[in-house]
């Protein structure tokens, strides 16, 4: 039996921010404590999945920004530091608790386009994006009406979040040395996926992902670009009886 529960940072106290980078460290090369509590607490959440004993198996922090973009205001939703067992990948836990919760932060200010922006150093990470939406980016096929418009925004979001560690030619954050990165053992692709177009974008976008380079993605969280198998949960959220402000 798994729990989840949406915690606001400056309620996670020393014991849980131990319990989960001993998780986050266990999956991960070249990360800090310190430097981990300092990302932790530039969040403003932290979407946690518990097991029946009350262990840590699983997190994702999250921060909302607001920018504006040609007049425009949006939110974007930066996803930071995610981990979840091995043994429970390939389960929708806490993808469908994840879209709830977005569901609610849309909910809040409806108007307002909200985005899904992360940097991912992987390649299943990556792989969420073609599951999740019809439109996103990067991509191998982009859409040439909505490419230019996703790929300003992402890339203004993540200039502004990272300064001059974002390569605008690359697409990709890349910092002077690893500030984390994969444990070999997680980063290999598996030959059976090995030919799919998302992949092989992927490898050849961020050949260097194994030594922490991140690739800077974004997606719009709405009813039309969430594909009905998770549509249904972001629903959920956005329709929830008497919802508690998230942001």
């Amino acid at each position: 039996m798994h729990s989840f529960a949406t915690v606001a940072v400056g309620d996670i106290d020393a014991d849980l921010e131990a319990e989960m980078f001993g998780l986050f460290a266990a999956y991960y090369d070249c990360v800090d404590r310190d430097r981990f509590g300092g990302d932790l607490r530039e969040k403003h959440f932290v979407l946690l999945m518990r097991g029946g004993q009350g262990q840590v198996l699983g997190f994702t922090t999250l921060r909302i920004d607001r920018q504006v973009f040609g007049g425009q205001p949006v939110r974007a939703a930066f996803s930071g530091d995610t981990i979840i067992h091995h043994t429970l990948w390939g389960r929708t836990d806490l993808h469908a608790a994840w879209l709830r919760l977005m569901g609610r932060v849309k909910a809040e200010q409806p108007a307002v386009p909200l985005y899904w922006f992360l940097v991912v150093m992987s390649h299943r990470t990556y792989r969420h994006l073609q599951v999740y939406a019809y439109d996103y980016f990067p991509r191998h096929d982009p859409d040439p009406a909505t490419e230019p418009q996703l790929r300003r925004i992402a890339h203004g979001l993540a200039a502004d979040r990272f300064g001059a560690a974002f390569d605008a030619d690359g697409g990709v954050i890349r910092f002077p040395q690893s500030l984390g990165q994969l444990k070999r053992d997680w980063t290999e692709v598996p030959e059976r996926l090995a030919d799919r177009p998302e992949i092989r974008f992927f490898l050849e976008r961020n050949p260097d992902y194994r030594e922490g380079v991140e690739m800077v993605c974004l997606a719009e969280l709405s009813v039309a670009n969430l594909k009905p198998f998770v549509r249904q949960f972001f629903e959920e959220g956005l329709t929830a009886a008497d919802p508690q402000p998230v942001t």
